[in-house]
């Protein structure tokens, strides 16, 4: 047990468990599932909670491999998307809230050729089996986990701030606000600068100040 250890020794077990992850990720095409959910399962705020070391352990597999880990990670975060309407606020003792299910948002016909690259290269992702992402608790937490996958490294996000910003124009009042607060926390973080990287996402989260409901109103008021 690393508990046993001094922290020099700890230091190199963790170091060397790192090494595994990474040769392995190095080596695997495609990325198995079970080896995508154990690190985003890691990466739960529950996981920070209970288990620091193996979610900084999380977190520095990650960093260290993020080439290899961006298209299967953004697959599952999508897909997770997809599975349930809202995840509630972002927050790890916020509880998910019911909501209807979204309409997916037409393409604007003056999209920017770098976005539609994007896009294309989104429909070439992985699909999850949506059997597997609901028996998962990582299926269950996709808006903490697009947190928690910022904290560790914001290029893993490439593939996903797009598909959160489509849940803007969700029909439920609970999910837009949701979404918002998710984008609000991304936009203020000093880590990446998303506004400037992904303009049609910050211009979409400026429309909900003008949203239809009252309560997503004020949301944009109190996470400006």
């Amino acid at each position: 047990s690393a508990r046993g250890l001094d922290p020099a020794a700890r230091s190199e077990q963790r170091d060397a468990t790192l090494d595994v992850f990474a040769a392995i990720l190095a080596e695997v095409d495609p990325v198995p599932d079970a080896l995508v959910e154990l690190i985003l399962v890691s990466l739960l705020p529950s996981a920070r909670k209970h288990a620091p070391a193996v979610h900084g352990l999380a977190q520095a597999v990650v960093r260290r491999s993020h080439d290899a880990l961006t298209r299967p990670v953004a697959a599952w975060l999508n897909g997770c998307l997809s599975l349930t309407p809202t995840d509630g606020v972002v927050s790890p003792d916020a509880k998910d809230e019911s909501a209807k299910k979204k309409k997916r948002r037409r393409r604007s016909a003056e999209d920017d050729e770098d976005e539609d690259e994007d896009d294309e290269d989104d429909d070439r992702l992985a699909r999850v089996d949506a059997r597997t992402l609901a028996a998962s608790d990582a299926g269950q937490h996709a808006y903490p986990l697009v947190f928690e996958v910022h904290l560790a490294e914001p290029r893993m996000l490439l593939y996903t701030l797009p598909k959160v910003a489509e849940r803007l124009g969700a029909d439920d009042a609970a999910t837009r606000e949701a979404t918002l607060t998710l984008l609000g926390r991304l936009f203020a973080s000093p880590k990446e600068d998303y506004a400037a990287k992904y303009p049609r996402v910050w211009e979409a989260w400026l429309q909900r100040f003008t949203d239809k409901a009252p309560e997503v109103r004020t949301a944009m008021v109190r996470v400006a």
